[in-house]
């Protein structure tokens, strides 16, 4: 998750996907390298297949660290209503 960016385009070749430009109001951009982009819109907290992934859930929600917003899978983040903080 990096703030205070949104979505400016996605980079790859061949149809592979390399890297994600974010870019903040005033068109400052930044790329971060990525494998996937699993965009949802939010309405609807069912995850479908994702749900088999190992993801820990709370009360179905998916439990976040609260400084990063990884899961407890390596690489895989959540933010928005889906996501729940660890309790202390």
């Amino acid at each position: 998750m990096v703030v205070p960016y949104q979505l400016a385009r996605l980079e790859g070749s061949n149809g592979q996907l390399s890297a994600v430009v974010v870019a903040t109001l005033e068109g400052e951009e930044r790329s971060l390298p990525a494998d996937a982009l699993l965009p949802f819109f939010g309405l609807a907290m069912n995850l479908g297949p994702i749900a088999k992934w190992g993801i820990e859930f709370d009360h179905h929600h998916i439990r976040i660290a609260p400084a990063t917003c990884e899961t407890n899978l390596p690489g895989v983040f959540a933010v928005g209503d889906i996501a729940t903080y660890r309790a202390s």
